[in-house]
């Protein structure tokens, strides 16, 4: 029965951390709103009978499980009083590609001059944030991917091996080199192209 008992504290210790991720998420926070992001989550047994400096201590513990044992780091700011996600290995997000499609489109939509551009933009920036590093470069390639599109002059089909390469290169800041043939061009040979990072 003592296993059973162990366990099911492990799991409420896990499920306190996953509360103050939540908070977190929605912005920086004070001690005393963690805790009641937990008790509201948990209950008021979430710490047991811990009042006080015990209290503290073991919201303090709590705070060191998830930056030690789940890689996110959460910072104190002395000045604001309140605690903040700075950064994390772990992503706490994660999207499918369509969804990231869509950020790109709200991103592109949503420019300078648009209506509610900052509060869109800090969104997708949050967001962004919260993936990880290969979903964020495939957000970044659907971004570059999407302008494309929008740019496109003709009807003319793009080899899907010669689009996929030019958003790499693209969503990297990478030179693209290419040899382009034109019918405009009497001596029908190729001509070498090369365009630096924008």
């Amino acid at each position: 029965m003592a296993g059973n008992r162990n366990r099911e504290s492990q799991w409420l210790v896990i499920r306190r951390c996953l509360a103050i991720i939540c908070r977190l998420q929605r912005g920086p926070a004070s001690k005393e709103e963690l805790l009641q992001a937990v008790l509201a989550q948990e209950g008021p047994s979430a710490y047991g009978d811990a009042q006080g400096r015990a209290l503290q201590r073991r919201l303090e513990n709590d705070l060191a499980r998830i930056k030690y044992n789940l890689g996110i780091e959460i910072r104190y700011s002395r000045k604001d009083n309140c605690y903040f996600i700075r950064d994390s290995d772990l992503p706490l997000l994660d999207l499918p590609d369509d969804s990231l499609r869509t950020l790109a489109f709200l991103e592109q939509t949503f420019g300078p001059g648009a209506p509610m551009h900052q509060e869109v933009q800090a969104l997708l920036n949050t967001l962004r944030s919260y993936l990880a590093p290969e979903r964020r470069e495939l957000l970044e390639r659907q971004y570059v991917a999407l302008a494309l599109e929008l740019g496109q002059r003709d009807e003319d089909e793009i080899d899907p091996d010669v689009w996929d390469k030019l958003t790499y290169a693209l969503a990297r800041h990478l030179r693209v080199e290419f040899d382009y043939s034109s019918p405009s061009q009497k001596d029908g040979v190729p001509r070498r192209h090369v365009v630096d990072p924008y």
